[in-house]
């Protein structure tokens, strides 16, 4: 079992590494929590439970800078991710889609950029970048290493094009009234690099750009122990987020909580012609955020205790589980839970993702028609989110099974 590390294993890794952080380079790092054995990618799957069960793991280091306060994954760098193949897509969800639609217009309104060139950075497969340039009629780039060769080809004679690279300064040249990036920021590995990058390659120009990351105070408020996951090597509040921006010479225009329960952060800025790059950042933490973290941190073994243990009674009183969620929270628990390893039920409504199997625990991943042949006892979502939209697909099935959250 993946097992979150006793005080002792965390004190004896952190004396055996120095960790920096990623937001101001300080050294005064505090290491709040291990977990070992952890998948290296949630986007991609497999075509068979060995090859699932022989996935890359890594241990995950959750960190706290003490001295700016940025929680992060300290773990060593790999080679691994995004590439042609990567799959995360969560648009097959109707609350999903409804946000994304609603956020393309409020983007498009609130630049004007109605006939304006739109850069869309870690665009997948482009699925977003369609939808504000449908709801601005204007032209749109996608950079992401991930879209594939055939999507590159196809994109060639439609209203937007997509370029399978990672952004870089020879993308300095591309038309661009308005930049986008959903979800990527907290995945870089040297965010204030690509965003130093990205302020060079901008120049003079009085570029808007928008960001979008995961909440990470919100998710210590919610314990959501699932969100941690090895990709996420940086986990941003309001004010790191902020702070991350204006030191790489963006200014700020508004950032806060969005998406249901508040679970994203988003952020908007412009070039600051006053920046500094010679500049050293200035930062302290917050005293409310340290010991929110702190208390998230250590909640992560009982949570996973309580949820193996309720597992195990489940199989032990021959009730048929069945989890619904294989993106990053699944992923997490299924990997998390030892008693979780067990269930051969795993369904997910994104298409792409079934018939593939979970990288470590190895579950194949089916249709939600599928539970019409198994007639589970208790469906567990890995995701609240969702819970409202999922029972009402659970009951359009037919079936009155138990429904809990983990």
């Amino acid at each position: 079992m993946a097992h979150p590390r006793s005080n002792h294993h965390l004190e004896k890794t952190r004396s055996e590494r120095l960790g920096k952080c990623k937001l101001c380079g300080s050294f005064d790092i505090e290491l709040l929590a291990a977990l070992p054995d952890m998948p290296v990618d949630i986007g991609v799957l497999y075509d068979s439970a060995s090859q699932a069960a022989q996935a890359p793991r890594r241990e995950i280091l959750f960190e706290y800078c003490k001295s700016c306060g940025l929680a992060q994954n300290g773990a060593a760098e790999t080679a691994f991710l995004f590439k042609p193949g990567y799959e995360v897509s969560l648009h097959h969800s109707p609350i999903y889609e409804a946000f994304l639609n609603n956020l393309a217009r409020e983007l498009a309104d609130r630049y004007s950029l109605r006939g304006k060139d739109v850069v869309e950075i870690a665009c997948g497969n482009g699925h977003f970048l369609r939808k504000i340039c449908e709801a601005a009629d204007c032209r749109g780039i996608g950079v992401d290493p991930c879209v594939t060769l055939a999507l590159q080809s196809a994109s060639k004679d439609a209203p937007i094009r997509l370029i399978s690279e990672f952004y870089a300064e020879k993308h300095r040249d591309l038309p661009c009234d308005f930049v986008v990036s959903r979800h990527m920021l907290h995945e870089h590995s040297h965010p204030s690099n690509f965003l130093k990058t990205l302020r060079d390659t901008l120049g003079d120009r009085q570029v808007p750009v928008y960001f979008e990351v995961v909440n990470a105070r919100r998710t210590a408020e919610l314990s959501v122990v699932w969100q941690i996951l090895f990709e996420y090597r940086s986990y941003f509040t309001s004010r790191t987020l902020s702070l991350l921006l204006a030191s790489c010479g963006f200014r700020v225009l508004r950032v806060g909580p969005t998406y249901e329960d508040g679970q994203y952060l988003a952020i908007e800025a412009i070039p600051d012609p006053t920046w500094d790059p010679s500049q050293q950042i200035s930062a302290s933490p917050d005293p409310a955020e340290y010991a929110l973290f702190r208390h998230f941190a250590s909640a992560i073994m009982d949570k996973v205790t309580k949820w193996h243990e309720i597992l195990t009674a489940r199989q032990a009183a021959g009730q048929k589980v069945a989890i619904w969620g294989t993106a990053g929270r699944g992923i997490t628990f299924l990997n998390l839970v030892e008693a979780a390893r067990m269930i051969p039920f795993v369904v997910d409504i994104n298409p792409d993702r079934q018939g593939k199997f979970i990288p470590g625990s190895a579950q194949e991943i089916l249709a939600p028609v599928d539970l019409q042949r198994v007639r589970p006892d208790c469906l567990i979502l890995t995701n609240a989110t969702y819970r409202a939209e999922i029972e009402h697909q659970v009951r359009s099935l037919g079936l009155g099974c138990e429904i809990l959250v983990a």
